[in-house]
């Protein structure tokens, strides 16, 4: 059976992957509130796993806290060239990050125009590494570019409809 690790921050872990997956084995490496920096830290448990397939969703947290692109590109670059040195996985996944809605969760680095900055370095990341980028932000956005009203309750994480949502934005990128 396929092996996929899901590597990221809440958003990954909150998601019921063998539910919503069943055909695949899934590890969950999802840790709440972490940013690209923090995931690069722990990144060596994963270096023996041999996984066939990794899907990394990274970014919103390092936004929240203002940090600027160029140092989440930094950090992120780190990490991939961590995941790919170690051969954690055959198959390298970076998903888009997701739009936010504004509201109780809303931060200053949290703007729209960010998070787009943010996917279109993460294409270059992909491009530059020959990976592939799974885009299920435009999924998600509304014209607004902010988190379709549905797919959350708190207007940062997803609800049961979008990770149903997510999940099925990333079938066509699952191997079996």
């Amino acid at each position: 059976m396929n092996k996929i690790i899901f590597l990221g921050d809440s958003i990954t872990k909150l998601g019921d992957w063998k539910t919503l997956l069943p055909d695949f084995d899934i590890d969950n490496y999802g840790v709440s509130g972490n940013k690209t920096y923090q995931v690069t830290e722990r990144v060596e448990r994963l270096f023996n796993k041999k996984s066939n397939q990794l899907f990394l969703l990274i970014g919103i947290n390092d936004l929240g806290d203002n940090r600027t692109v160029y140092n989440i590109e930094k950090d992120y670059r780190r990490l991939v060239n961590l995941i790919l040195e170690n051969d954690v996985a055959s198959d390298i996944n970076l998903v888009s990050v997701l739009p936010i809605k504004e509201g109780e969760l809303s931060k200053p680095g949290l703007k729209p125009e960010k998070i787009l900055q943010l996917n279109d370095t993460l294409k270059v990341i992909v491009k530059d590494n020959n990976l592939k980028f799974v885009d299920i932000y435009s999924s998600f956005a509304d014209k607004n570019g902010e988190l379709k009203e549905g797919y959350t309750n708190d207007g940062l994480h997803l609800n049961e409809e979008g990770y149903k949502i997510y999940s099925s934005s990333i079938k066509k990128y699952l191997k079996r």
